[in-house]
């Protein structure tokens, strides 16, 4: 996730209030990390959109008594955090989003995403998902009916349980390590690492011994079942802040959705998903 530089976040936003969430949680890493925000906005050729409509980076952390409210622009750029803004006029609204991401190559993706059930998930396709479909980067998915772990109000986050499932396909190296990245960058200073697999005890894979901070705890459980039943009872019982999971790359915009399982996990999961494309 990071390459010797500050991390670049990007966020697509589409106004709405249920976007929030996901704006919070963008905004909140890039503060932590002192790094990059990138917020874009597609609209229809034909609408009327003003630069106004984009969230407000100023009055929220103003919200969260991060700035004064006599905030200058010196003390604001001691916060060492970097907003652009894009508006885009487009038809297409995920090739215009994935070509950004091409060009720009942000270290995080930020989506807010609709957690439909059912027929509804054909009938209304997610946009966030399609988005996430066609590109390399992790993905850190906020489902628009749930808080996630960065309150709106105050920024105050409550990390404290993380679940990473784990399988032999794909391997879980790397979204480990971009999960720790990640983590490493939020710093919450007490954390619960668990490690799933659903399965036979002699098929988990090998893993390298991850680094903790002060403050963190590690634990690798094996469980039998059906697997997504499993990995979204396993976060309901340990009241998991954040599932992050590994995913098999497909390419392209025709693709299948990051692979079942993922999505599955998504669409049942009452926290924030951390995807980390492999392959």
């Amino acid at each position: 996730m990071i390459h010797g530089r500050p991390i670049h976040v990007f966020h697509p936003t589409d106004f709405s209030n249920g976007d929030e969430a996901a704006f919070c949680h963008a905004l909140s890493v890039v503060t932590h990390a002192q790094g990059h925000l990138s917020l874009l906005h597609i609209k229809d050729p034909d609408s009327r959109v003003d630069w106004s409509d984009f969230p407000s980076v100023r009055s929220t952390l103003l919200r969260w008594n991060r700035i004064s409210d006599s905030c200058s622009v010196e003390e604001f750029d001691a916060l060492g955090v970097r907003v652009h803004k894009v508006l885009k006029s487009a038809h297409h609204v995920v090739k215009a989003v994935t070509d950004y991401l091409a060009e720009h190559l942000p270290d995080l993706l930020v989506l807010s995403t609709h957690r439909r059930h059912g027929v509804e998930r054909f009938t209304h396709p997610s946009l966030s998902e399609a988005v996430a479909r066609a590109v390399a980067t992790p993905t850190l998915f906020v489902p628009r009916d749930v808080a996630g772990f960065v309150h709106a109000a105050d920024g105050r986050m409550e990390l404290r349980s993380v679940l990473i499932p784990v399988d032999l396909d794909p391997h879980p190296r790397v979204a480990i390590h971009e999960t720790l990245e990640l983590l490493r960058i939020l710093a919450p200073p007490r954390l619960r690492l668990v490690f799933l697999h659903v399965g036979p005890s002699a098929d988990i894979p090998a893993m390298v011994e991850p680094e903790l901070q002060a403050g963190w705890t590690r634990e690798v459980r094996v469980r039998l079942g059906p697997v997504v039943e499993t990995i979204l009872a396993t976060a309901e019982e340990m009241h998991a802040d954040l599932i992050a999971m590994g995913t098999r790359r497909h390419h392209g915009l025709g693709a299948p959705f990051l692979g079942s399982t993922t999505e599955q996990v998504l669409h049942g999961a009452f926290c924030p998903l951390l995807s980390v494309p492999h392959g």
